[in-house]
């Protein structure tokens, strides 16, 4: 159903898919899993015929889904990480609208969706839950074969995500494909057949089972780099500040010595011997006396 080999993509410089190597097989539903900016989005991206790649090939359903994307249009369910929905639209205009554009004719998908009763209230009063129970509907509208859905559950509460599972698992049972990616390992553990977990534009791991523990092990590298440097800008900025303090002391001292010689010479009016103490300013100062010492020896002289 999807095929991607060796595939490239980079965005103004940004490496952001280095060799991407997917398989997704008819009547599964394998889960994307990766850190925000690991690649996931534009991928599917690549695989929605929005994006081509830089190097590389994605083939959809046997077709280059850039090229023949007016082809596959109707074959595709998607839902995108934003629609862009008109607010002034009810859901069913919503419903007509999109899968209109897309080739495929609506069907009773609000129901399937839990959005029946809602389907004459303009999008601009739904909630955020409701308008990705919106997408769902979309995208399942015209029972598509291949489902691509980016972060369907998101905004959702615990009740309505397993709800969204259950309607997805029921759609392969009935024949669908579905590739789906996710923040919540949890529902990848339990609801995929297979995960796949991107990191740094890369394939970093691909399994079934404990989706966490395999995000976990690939990420913690990850963690543990991003704590070293942590350390080592923390050291570095300690040794700047032990040299900036080593500076500030060094002045001090320096200020200090220059205060104790200025202190320690006569006649320049500072605190010791001839300064500002007895005697004044210098030996000729206005100390006690009048003249300070000089004075009183003058006095002294003329009573003789």
């Amino acid at each position: 159903m999807i095929q991607c080999s060796g595939t490239h993509f980079a965005y103004a410089g940004h490496q952001a898919l280095t060799g991407v190597d997917l398989t997704v097989r008819a009547g599964e539903i394998v889960a994307l899993l990766g850190t925000n900016g690991a690649g996931k989005t534009t991928l599917v991206d690549l695989i929605r015929g929005l994006l081509s790649p830089a190097a590389g090939t994605v083939r959809v359903l046997g077709r280059d889904p850039c090229r023949e994307r007016r082809a596959l249009a109707p074959l595709i369910g998607m839902v995108p990480q934003d629609s862009g929905f008109t607010p002034g639209l009810t859901s069913a205009e919503t419903l007509r609208l999109w899968t209109g554009l897309n080739g495929r004719a609506a069907s009773g998908t609000l129901a399937e969706v839990g959005l029946a009763g809602r389907a004459r209230v303009k999008v601009r009063h739904l909630s955020g839950g409701e308008r990705r129970r919106l997408d769902l509907a979309i995208a399942l509208s015209g029972d598509p074969p291949l489902l691509v859905l980016d972060e369907p559950t998101a905004g959702l509460d615990p009740e309505s995500r397993d709800s969204a599972w259950e309607v997805l698992r029921h759609r392969v049972t009935a024949g669908a494909t579905v590739l789906v990616t996710t923040h919540y390992l949890e529902e990848a553990s339990q609801y995929a057949d297979r995960f796949v977990v991107l990191h740094e534009g890369r394939v970093a791991r691909s399994g079934s089972g404990d989706a966490a523990a395999a995000f976990r092990a690939v990420t913690a590298g990850q963690h543990a780099a991003v704590r070293e440097q942590a350390a080592v800008r923390e050291q570095a900025a300690q040794h700047v500040a032990v040299r900036e303090q080593a500076g500030q002391d060094r002045a001090v001292r320096d200020q200090a010595v220059q205060d104790a010689a200025s202190k320690g010479s006569p006649g320049r009016g500072g605190a010791g011997p001839g300064g500002a103490g007895p005697g004044g300013a210098g030996f000729r100062g206005a100390g006690p006396g009048g003249a300070g010492l000089g004075g009183q020896w003058a006095a002294g002289e003329e009573g003789r």
